[in-house]
């Protein structure tokens, strides 16, 4: 799947340890299309950054090899050109490649998210994701809140999960995962708060049917007890 750009000035942003496609149609197949200028990172397979000329009428620039992938903190930049004599079109491009990042399990960002949950009660999981690497156990500054722990769910993917076992105020988290037996690296940061434990309402369905026998019994027993005092 590929992102359609304008054949005009873009500014696109990138990660590290992604894959991406992005296609530059040209607006006029009447005029021939061409690059002009790229950066160093920018050619064919399998640089980090490949063209494919799709005939006359698109570019494709794409990375899917991850194993060559682009370096986080850098830009890239191309021209392309639509020209017809002496009538050009121009297209200036620059991507600039973002850190690696954790990803939640529908693959979207886990930045800047916010989670509230309760003392001595089961949180619902935060999934974090590598996008194509294996992972070490990840670590948290400032640590995990006590009850609360990486557990790991694939070879790129760790829950935090577990029952926390105090309160905790606003924190924000930042989350680091490292390559395992390499030296890749994502990260996130999410803010968290673990709030006093909450009354919780429990249903006759959920009570053990001899815990219902006992307090029949005793509810019983109490009862008598009124009536002969009345009595």
């Amino acid at each position: 799947m590929t992102t359609v750009l304008p054949f005009s000035n873009n500014a696109i942003g990138v990660f590290a340890y992604e894959g991406f496609s992005y296609t530059i149609s040209n607006p006029n197949l009447t005029y021939t299309l061409q690059t002009v200028t790229n950066s160093g990172g920018f050619g064919p397979s399998p640089s980090p950054l490949y063209f494919t000329k799709n005939g006359n009428n698109s570019y494709t620039f794409a990375v899917t090899d991850l194993s060559n992938n682009l370096t986080a903190g850098t830009t890239e930049n191309f021209v392309l050109q639509s020209v017809s004599g002496s009538t050009i079109l121009t297209s200036s491009n620059t991507v600039t490649i973002g850190a690696g990042r954790f990803l939640d399990g529908s693959g979207a960002s886990l930045s800047n998210n916010a989670y509230t949950f309760f003392k001595n009660e089961p949180i619902t999981p935060i999934r974090l994701v590598a996008p194509s690497f294996t992972l070490k156990q990840p670590t948290s500054v400032p640590f995990l809140p006590p009850g609360l722990s990486f557990v790991s769910n694939a070879s790129n993917i760790y829950d935090i999960s577990g029952i926390p076992l105090v309160t905790v105020p606003n924190s924000n988290y930042q989350i680091i995962g490292v390559q395992n037996g390499g030296s890749r690296i994502v990260t996130t940061k999410f803010n968290m708060v673990i709030s006093n434990e909450r009354l919780q309402h429990v249903s006759s369905q959920s009570v053990h049917p001899l815990e219902l026998l006992l307090f029949n019994i005793h509810f019983q027993r109490f009862r008598m007890g009124l009536l002969y005092q009345m009595g």
